[in-house]
């Protein structure tokens, strides 16, 4: 099972590799990479940990099921203690007995078909936990970048508010522009000012929930290394659910059908009778003789009593199937609007930063210079600042949106994600 754990972990690690890939850069001094993050989740996340009990426990379960029926070593006296000739124990008659149960119905085979398939289910269990444990952490981290990529952008709209304030308070010492214009420029530096702390208390609060995931602190997190704006070529629907097929989140509900099915086929060989034996050797005190002793004994009426036992056991096993078909339009579901979100919103990203964003920023230069001529008013300059401004936060907001979705869908198939990722696990 050891063994098992770390080609899981490994397996795991390497299910969300592209969305790591695209965060991996020459790392900086203090910063951290998505692959190092999802290491110490993997290793020390608390979620996971408890999977190594489990399968301790599992793993005994399976070594008393392959236990076959134990064997008892009897001693029996009579006639003794009584009255009469039978007072003493001069007339006591002593029986060493061997006895024990021979099962039948296939017992044993079921016992150990049901604890094996309780193993196969933990283990798809754990490799689903962990999928979902990366997911999350990739969500976290995507969403440190894009703060701190918000966080650049408030810096430069800071710096822009006290250049803008400059050139106006210039203005206003001239008379070329009223005092009120100066009143508002100091009140949007505040306001940039305002909107910097939050980021970066925001960048705090993030990087703390990045190193919860391991019990650490945010000083081990730092600045987060990573690309925002990079994503693949989309693969199509059909090939993300055929992917998702063979995925631990589907495997595990698969395992958990086999499970219950081994649990009735165990009940319905509980319903068998067992067969109880017993051999001895008796000793006559009156003549000092010995005798064989032996028995068998059959219990009856098996079946009726196990009834209760394995209409339970069938009741369990439609339970996990109707389960397994309801999750299964559900993860449909999640798969086609995560697959959906995701084209969205990098395309979104896309268009923001190739047209909208370079066409605002020759817009708010110009309307700039056409403030210092005079020609534009102070508004017309600030609702422009504010235009490009929106527009950069919308970038990072859509491009961290389509990673999140990505991230998902990735999770969910337990590979990268992509045309060409796709095309590579078809073939293989």
């Amino acid at each position: 099972m050891k063994s098992l754990s770390l080609i899981a972990a490994n397996r795991c690690i390497g299910s969300l590799w592209y969305v790591i890939s695209i965060v991996l850069l020459v790392p900086a001094a203090q910063a951290v990479t998505l692959a190092e993050v999802s290491e110490k989740a993997l290793s020390a996340n608390p979620d996971l940990q408890v999977f190594q009990y489990r399968s301790q426990r599992a793993k005994a379960q399976a070594e008393t099921a392959a236990l076959k029926p134990a064997y008892e070593l009897a001693l029996e006296a009579e006639n003794f203690a009584g009255s009469g000739e039978f007072a003493d124990f001069d007339n006591a008659e002593y029986t060493v007995s061997l006895s024990s149960v021979v099962e039948l119905g296939g017992k044993r085979n079921a016992r150990l078909h049901a604890a094996d398939s309780r193993m196969a289910q933990l283990q798809y269990q754990r490799e689903a936990e962990s999928l979902s444990l990366l997911g999350r952490v990739n969500r976290t981290f995507i969403k440190l970048l894009a703060l701190q990529e918000q966080q650049r952008v408030n810096q430069r709209a800071t710096e822009l508010a006290e250049s803008s304030l400059q050139m106006v308070s210039l203005r206003v010492s001239r008379g070329a522009a009223p005092s009120a214009e100066k009143l508002r420029a100091q009140a949007l530096l505040a306001e940039a000012r305002l909107q910097l702390d939050a980021t970066s208390a925001a960048i705090e609060r993030q990087r703390f929930e990045l190193a919860n995931f391991w019990g650490g602190t945010p000083q081990e997190v730092g600045e987060a290394d990573g690309r925002l704006f990079q994503f693949p070529r989309p693969a199509t629907f059909a090939e993300l659910w055929q992917q998702l097929e063979s995925a631990p989140v589907n495997q595990q509900l698969a395992a958990t059908v086999r499970w219950r099915e081994a649990e009735l086929a165990l009940a319905e060989a509980d319903a068998s009778s067992d067969l109880s034996w017993r051999l001895g050797l008796k000793q006559l005190q009156t003549n000092n003789d010995t005798a064989l002793v032996a028995g068998v004994a059959v219990p009856l009426f098996s079946q009726g009593r196990a009834s209760g036992s394995i209409n339970t056991a069938k009741a369990a096993r439609e339970i996990a199937a109707s389960e397994q078909r309801a999750s299964l339009l559900q993860l449909r579901q999640r798969l086609h609007t995560a697959w959906s979100l995701q084209r969205e919103y990098s395309q979104r990203a896309l268009r923001i930063r190739e047209h909208i964003i370079p066409a605002l920023q020759q817009a708010a230069e110009q309307t700039k210079q056409a403030y210092q001529r005079g020609r534009y008013s102070y508004v017309d300059w600030v609702s422009a600042q504010r235009e490009l401004y929106q527009a950069e936060i919308n970038a990072i907001d859509a491009a961290a949106e389509a990673l999140a979705n990505q991230t998902l869908i990735e999770q969910l198939t337990a590979r990268p994600y992509g045309a060409e990722a796709v095309e590579k696990s078809l073939q293989e």
